[in-house]
Protein backbone atom coordinates (compact mmCIF):
# COMPACT_ATOMS: atom_id res chain seq x y z
CA UNK A 1 0.00 0.00 0.00
CA UNK A 2 1.00 3.36 -0.55
CA UNK A 3 0.11 6.38 2.68
CA UNK A 4 0.76 9.49 0.62
CA UNK A 5 2.81 10.86 4.40
CA UNK A 6 4.55 7.50 5.04
CA UNK A 7 5.47 5.81 1.36
CA UNK A 8 5.40 2.40 0.57
CA UNK A 9 4.00 -0.40 3.28
CA UNK A 10 2.70 -3.82 3.69
CA UNK A 11 -0.86 -3.82 4.60
CA UNK A 12 -0.78 -6.26 7.39
CA UNK A 13 -4.65 -5.70 8.17
CA UNK A 14 -7.55 -4.69 9.95
CA UNK A 15 -6.90 -4.18 14.04
CA UNK A 16 -8.85 -2.76 16.36
CA UNK A 17 -7.69 -0.86 18.54
CA UNK A 18 -8.76 0.77 22.10
CA UNK A 19 -9.74 4.59 21.87
CA UNK A 20 -11.19 6.00 25.12
CA UNK A 21 -14.22 4.01 25.84
CA UNK A 22 -14.74 2.59 22.51
CA UNK A 23 -12.38 0.30 20.47
CA UNK A 24 -11.27 1.98 16.74
CA UNK A 25 -10.65 -0.11 13.48
CA UNK A 26 -7.76 0.86 11.84
CA UNK A 27 -5.53 -0.04 8.75
CA UNK A 28 -2.07 -1.46 9.93
CA UNK A 29 0.99 -0.60 7.40
CA UNK A 30 4.09 -2.36 8.32
CA UNK A 31 7.61 -0.17 6.93
CA UNK A 32 11.20 -1.36 7.15
CA UNK A 33 12.61 -2.26 10.51
CA UNK A 34 9.15 -3.96 10.78
CA UNK A 35 7.47 0.18 11.67
CA UNK A 36 4.27 0.25 11.87
CA UNK A 37 1.46 2.90 11.20
CA UNK A 38 -1.88 2.29 11.72
CA UNK A 39 -4.36 4.68 9.63
CA UNK A 40 -7.76 6.00 10.79
CA UNK A 41 -10.51 4.47 8.48
CA UNK A 42 -11.08 8.27 8.18
CA UNK A 43 -8.20 8.76 6.46
CA UNK A 44 -8.33 5.99 4.14
CA UNK A 45 -8.53 8.39 1.51
CA UNK A 46 -4.71 9.09 2.05
CA UNK A 47 -3.87 5.30 1.07
CA UNK A 48 -3.97 3.60 -2.07
CA UNK A 49 -2.84 0.72 -3.64
CA UNK A 50 0.83 0.06 -4.94
CA UNK A 51 0.69 -0.46 -8.56
CA UNK A 52 4.21 -1.89 -9.70
CA UNK A 53 5.94 -4.24 -11.84
CA UNK A 54 4.40 -7.60 -12.36
CA UNK A 55 5.09 -9.73 -9.95
CA UNK A 56 7.90 -7.87 -8.26
CA UNK A 57 7.62 -6.87 -4.03
CA UNK A 58 7.68 -3.89 -3.73
CA UNK A 59 10.40 -2.12 -1.34
CA UNK A 60 9.63 -0.52 1.43
CA UNK A 61 10.01 2.95 2.99
CA UNK A 62 11.52 3.25 6.11
CA UNK A 63 10.04 5.50 8.47
CA UNK A 64 11.93 9.08 9.75
CA UNK A 65 14.51 9.10 6.74
CA UNK A 66 13.13 11.75 4.23
CA UNK A 67 13.45 9.78 1.61
CA UNK A 68 9.49 9.29 0.72
CA UNK A 69 9.50 13.64 0.34
CA UNK A 70 12.46 13.43 -1.10
CA UNK A 71 10.98 11.04 -3.73
CA UNK A 72 7.22 12.95 -4.06
CA UNK A 73 9.49 16.22 -4.89
CA UNK A 74 11.37 14.39 -7.93
CA UNK A 75 8.74 13.45 -8.70
CA UNK A 76 6.70 16.52 -8.94
CA UNK A 77 9.37 18.11 -10.80
CA UNK A 78 10.34 15.50 -13.42
CA UNK A 79 6.09 15.95 -13.94
CA UNK A 80 6.30 19.68 -14.15
CA UNK A 81 9.18 19.33 -16.64
CA UNK A 82 7.16 17.03 -18.32
CA UNK A 83 4.26 19.17 -18.61
CA UNK A 84 6.28 22.25 -19.99
CA UNK A 85 7.77 20.34 -22.68
CA UNK A 86 4.66 19.22 -23.85
CA UNK A 87 2.94 22.77 -23.88
CA UNK A 88 6.16 24.17 -25.54
CA UNK A 89 6.09 21.27 -27.74
CA UNK A 90 2.14 22.23 -28.65
CA UNK A 91 2.59 25.71 -29.19
CA UNK A 92 5.39 24.98 -31.83
CA UNK A 93 3.11 22.91 -33.58
CA UNK A 94 0.25 25.26 -33.48
CA UNK A 95 2.43 28.02 -35.30
CA UNK A 96 3.60 25.53 -37.86
CA UNK A 97 2.02 26.21 -41.24
CA UNK A 98 0.29 22.74 -42.07
CA UNK A 99 0.28 21.03 -45.83
CA UNK A 100 -2.20 20.89 -48.03
CA UNK A 101 -2.17 17.92 -50.20
CA UNK A 102 -3.18 18.55 -53.70
CA UNK A 103 -7.17 16.85 -54.89
CA UNK A 104 -7.24 13.45 -56.09
CA UNK A 105 -6.35 12.56 -59.33
CA UNK A 106 -7.92 10.67 -62.12
CA UNK A 107 -5.85 7.56 -61.37
CA UNK A 108 -6.32 8.02 -57.51
CA UNK A 109 -9.58 7.73 -58.44
CA UNK A 110 -9.52 4.83 -60.79
CA UNK A 111 -7.06 2.94 -58.31
CA UNK A 112 -10.30 3.67 -55.42
CA UNK A 113 -12.64 2.63 -57.51
CA UNK A 114 -11.09 -1.00 -58.41
CA UNK A 115 -11.16 -2.21 -55.15
CA UNK A 116 -13.44 -5.28 -54.53
CA UNK A 117 -15.09 -4.57 -51.13
CA UNK A 118 -17.31 -1.03 -50.53
CA UNK A 119 -16.33 1.28 -47.43
CA UNK A 120 -18.46 0.07 -44.39
CA UNK A 121 -20.68 3.43 -43.04
CA UNK A 122 -18.11 4.67 -40.39
CA UNK A 123 -14.74 4.29 -43.00
CA UNK A 124 -16.91 6.37 -45.33
CA UNK A 125 -17.90 8.89 -43.03
CA UNK A 126 -14.33 8.88 -41.47
CA UNK A 127 -12.53 9.53 -45.09
CA UNK A 128 -15.74 12.09 -46.30
CA UNK A 129 -14.42 15.22 -47.95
Amino acid sequence: MVHTDHGVGRFSGLVRIPNGDTTQEVMKLVYQNEDVVFVSIHSLHKVSKYKGKEGEAPRLNKLGTGAWEKLKERTKTKIKDIARDLILLYSKRREEKGFAYSPDSFLQRELEASFIYEDTPDQSKATAR
